[in-house]
């Protein structure tokens, strides 16, 4: 996948954290069967967390807060990748958008002042790179197919911005898909540090923080509380996209986002009982009526516990055993080729550890 930057001069506002351009890489299909799917796009925005202070925020790795280390190219891997073991998709042209904007693709403020000075343009960058992928790569004709898809942070992003997104490419046929994505609302066991706020209170500071682009119509439906547009069951009412999720009812960094653990946390009986007794309740009620209704899809797994399953070769192809044995990457694909069709493979129950 080649890199592609994208162009300051028309798009001056689409940077990183430190105000280096923001990228993409682009590779057109492959394969045998890639002259027929040359109208088809499949978009990963990369994930890596959020940060909501000028401090936290420091502490970020630099390539999450900036393009300059940033390669030529790169091998894309799971959906993204030209393998022939990923032949359902190697044959459609794949984008990467790396992450580095640290707001849940969602900011649009700065500089920040001071000596961090940080810039949040995530909903700017997702923006210049549709626009971009239309002027530059063709994307976005009548009767294409475009795959909004993202991991963790870059789930987020995906259902936050699949409405602006839909109405910037008019002509195609948008769908969403969110891996990992899903935080339920929550409070964390009552010994958790007074010093650290449940996952809505984090998002709602780096809200503010960030000037986070809410979607007029998650707004609309949260109008006293818009910072809930961050998480996933509040705002996928709100979604005109058909939406695919894939999510681990156990995925172990939900857990400790919505838990506020430690490391040394793990496997104690406080978290085992607060996770099976709270956590995997919520996140079964939010799960289990997905992939019911025309235009949703649901993958939905008990183990291994991993975060993030479409970006990775191995829990892309695998064929999970507690679903009669069902491929990730078949079921995303007929999902997809049927242009929004029901889908439904899921769990009725999972126990921690």
């Amino acid at each position: 996948m080649q890199r592609q930057p994208i162009d300051t001069k028309a798009f001056p506002l689409a940077l990183c954290n430190d105000g280096s351009s923001a990228v993409y890489y682009w590779q057109a299909g492959v394969g045998s069967n890639a002259a027929r799917d040359a109208n088809k796009t499949v978009i990963y925005l990369g994930g890596g967390g959020f940060c909501a202070t000028d401090a936290d925020c420091s502490r970020r790795p630099p390539e999450g807060r900036s393009s300059m280390s940033y390669p030529t190219s790169v091998n894309g891997t799971g959906i993204l990748s030209s393998s022939s073991k990923n032949p359902n998709f190697q044959s459609w042209n794949r984008v990467f958008l790396p992450y580095c904007t640290s707001d849940l693709y969602s900011g649009d403020t700065g500089p920040t002042g001071g000596a961090a000075n940080f810039q949040f343009r995530g909903a700017r960058v997702v923006e210049a790179m549709i626009q971009s992928l239309t002027s530059r790569n063709g994307v976005g004709k009548k009767g294409d197919v475009v795959l909004l898809s993202g991991g963790s942070a870059g789930g987020v992003g995906a259902f936050i911005n699949a409405n602006r997104v839909r109405a910037l490419l008019p002509a195609a046929t948008v769908l969403t898909l969110v891996d990992s994505g899903v935080f339920p609302d929550v409070m964390p066991p009552k010994s958790t540090p007074p010093d650290m706020l449940p996952i809505r209170e984090q998002l709602a500071g780096g809200s503010q923080y960030w000037n986070s682009q809410f979607d007029s119509d998650c707004v609309a439906a949260n109008p006293k509380m818009p910072e809930r547009c961050l998480l996933f069951q509040y705002a996928l009412p709100t979604l005109r996209t058909p939406t695919f999720t894939v999510q681990n009812v156990r995925d172990p960094v939900s857990i400790r986002n919505a838990g506020l653990f430690q490391p040394s946390d793990s496997n104690t009986p406080e978290q085992n009982d607060w996770v099976n007794q709270v956590f995997i309740k919520s996140m079964a009620s939010i799960l289990l009526p997905l992939g019911q209704s025309a235009g949703e899809g649901l993958f939905a797994v008990c183990e291994p516990d991993v975060h993030g399953m479409i970006f990775d070769d191995v829990n892309w192809t695998r064929r999970y055993t507690d679903l009669g044995s069902a491929s990730l990457e078949k079921n995303v694909y007929r999902w997809a080729n049927g242009l929004g069709a029901r889908t439904r493979v899921g769990v009725s129950s999972c126990r921690y550890p």
